[in-house]
């Protein structure tokens, strides 16, 4: 049996690569701070399915006292979605008009077991994107959540880089890598996931005692 060990074990992208290398049969060590940067109750309920899983152990820890570099991702679509339930408005910097390429959870995850078995994957570092460049995102979360979203303009980030966009060609060759998930339909999952995750929450909160219930929901490398 395969040992992996994941770190950021219970958020968003590791949390389903832990269930995906479960469900193929490894042994999962997680690593998870539980810092304050995201509600530790909403990351605990990701990780519902992993706990009842004999081959699983989290560990809690930060990663720093592993002598590991720390990445700390801000998942932007999971705050507009949530801004949106909340009736609150989303940020728009500059004049909205940036382009951007995003990767689906599963394309990622996908990409990470991939490279895991491919021996042409050792020591390389690969680009995984979505192979869609977006702008105007708002008028289709809009079109997603069927009503008018509010925006808040603010000024441009310094340091923002105007257009970006991943390059998977090397993903491509060596992993055989190609995106399956499309924007629209990443998006529409997301928003049913925010809906009945902050619906989840809101109950547990009135009831502390009640049971966690299952909730689920970009570069990577080898």
């Amino acid at each position: 049996m395969a040992t992996s060990v994941v770190t950021g074990a219970a958020g968003f992208i590791g949390s389903n690569l832990t269930d995906a290398l479960l469900q193929r049969g490894d042994r999962v060590i997680g690593i998870d701070h539980f810092n304050n940067y995201y509600e530790s109750a909403l990351k605990l309920r990701n990780l519902v399915l992993a706990e009842q899983h004999p081959n699983f152990q989290l560990i809690e820890t930060d990663l720093e006292s592993l002598n590991w570099a720390t990445l700390l991702a801000d998942m932007a679509f999971h705050l507009f979605f949530k801004a949106v339930l909340e009736g609150g408005a989303i940020r728009i910097y500059g004049d909205g008009q940036q382009t951007r390429d995003d990767t689906f959870v599963q394309d990622a995850i996908a990409a990470n077991l991939t490279a895991a078995t491919v021996p042409d994957a050792i020591g390389h570092v690969f680009n995984i994107g979505g192979g869609v460049v977006w702008c105007s995102l708002s008028d289709t979360m809009e079109a997603i959540v069927g009503q008018p979203i509010l925006r808040q303009h603010v000024e441009t980030a310094v340091g923002d880089a105007r257009h970006t966009a991943a390059d998977v060609t090397k993903a491509a060759q060596v992993l055989g890598y190609h995106p399956k998930v499309s924007l629209k339909d990443g998006l529409t999952q997301e928003w049913e996931w925010i809906q009945t995750l902050y619906c989840q929450h809101r109950v547990s909160l009135k009831n502390p005692q009640s049971p966690r219930a299952p909730a689920r929901s970009g570069t990577s490398s080898r």
